[in-house]
């Protein structure tokens, strides 16, 4: 079941015998059912996930208002990064939106793994680089029209809108409910 996070990280860059086997041996696997919460308000984010199977969303509450401000699909990290990094309360909360197969790594497993194994570093290096680049993207749609933003975020990750509920991908995109629907109405006119 590893298989596929193993070959997610050779994407970057292959991996030594040992390297494989060590990451192997302290990744966790978990099925989960929809609706399940990786990450709590208020906790400390302890763990990096692999998204293999499924669909996740991060949000917060602010005057509130739910916010959702990730939605990840599989083949891809996604954490509390404030928390994560910082080993402090997180201020999001993370849930499984579908059925979802998650791989796993704790904080200390992660570090421990970067002064084993300089490669993960790398690694760990071009998934930051990736996730930076995605929140850059973010944030320049914001500046674009709400068609444009929903129109960009169906190019970029084509079949999640579907599979995401209406109140999300608006929260998401930095919209109402009601302009979401007259946007996709538009659309499909």
């Amino acid at each position: 079941m590893l298989t596929e996070f193993i070959g997610a990280l050779e994407r970057i860059l292959p991996l030594k015998p040992e390297v494989e086997g060590y990451i192997r041996e302290i990744t966790s696997v978990q099925k989960l059912h929809k609706g399940s919460i990786l990450l709590s308000e208020g906790q400390i984010s302890d763990r990096i996930f692999y998204i293999q199977e499924g669909l996740v969303r991060c949000f917060y509450f602010e005057k509130n208002e739910e916010i959702t401000s990730w939605i990840v699909a599989e083949e891809n990290f996604i954490c509390s990064t404030y928390s994560f990094i910082q080993q402090k309360p997180s201020f999001e909360t993370i849930q499984l939106l579908e059925d979802s197969t998650v791989f796993s790594l704790s904080h200390a497993q992660l570090e421990e793994c970067y002064r084993k194994f300089p490669e993960m570093a790398y690694i760990s290096l071009k998934i930051s680089e990736n996730y930076l680049l995605l929140h850059d993207e973010r944030v320049r749609s914001l500046r674009l029209s709400a068609a444009e933003r929903y129109n960009r975020f169906q190019k970029r990750f084509p079949g999640i809108a579907s599979r995401t509920k209406t109140q999300h991908l608006a929260s998401y995109l930095g919209l109402s409910r009601s302009c979401l629907n007259l946007i996709r109405a538009k659309k499909k006119s």
